[in-house]
């Protein structure tokens, strides 16, 4: 996949992470956002999101 493939996806998954934000909601979101970039698409202005990088054994 590219980029350009991955931005819809990336912005649909903050638009729900807005969504349960606003509506006062505690969700767990997983996704393989690797790349420094699309954790910033992922992040709101204020922050409010953490993220947790899972790492194991092959």
């Amino acid at each position: 996949l590219t980029d350009d493939d991955r931005w819809p996806w990336l912005d649909a998954m903050r638009a729900a992470i807005d969504t349960a934000r606003a509506e006062g909601r505690t969700h767990v979101f997983t996704c393989s956002a690797l790349r420094q970039v699309y954790r910033d698409r992922l992040l709101p202005s204020d922050g409010g999101v953490t993220f947790v990088f899972m790492k194991g054994d092959a």
